[in-house]
């Protein structure tokens, strides 16, 4: 997605489980990275709305589109390292 002068935005909504259930992610969470069940980065949490009467959503960006970014200003950085 763009806004009028061009500017990408990319993001992916997180939903809580449930109306029962707790939010995703509280103030203080930015710029957490969030992992799925099986270990793979899936993003960088950048903001959240608060519970209220609808549902609490976390919005993030997603790891591939953080990655591509990172390595454009730094060409050798190396994210896969099997060791030091």
């Amino acid at each position: 997605m763009c806004d009028e002068f061009g500017t990408e935005s990319i993001e992916l909504a997180i939903y809580n489980h449930d109306k029962n259930s707790g939010p995703f992610s509280v103030n203080g969470d930015s710029g957490s990275l969030i992992f799925s069940g099986n270990g793979r980065m899936v993003g960088l949490l950048h903001s959240g709305t608060q519970k209220g009467e609808t549902s609490h959503v976390t919005y993030t960006t997603p790891a591939w589109w953080v990655l591509k970014k990172i390595k454009e200003h730094y060409p050798h950085a190396v994210f896969w390292r099997e060791n030091f």
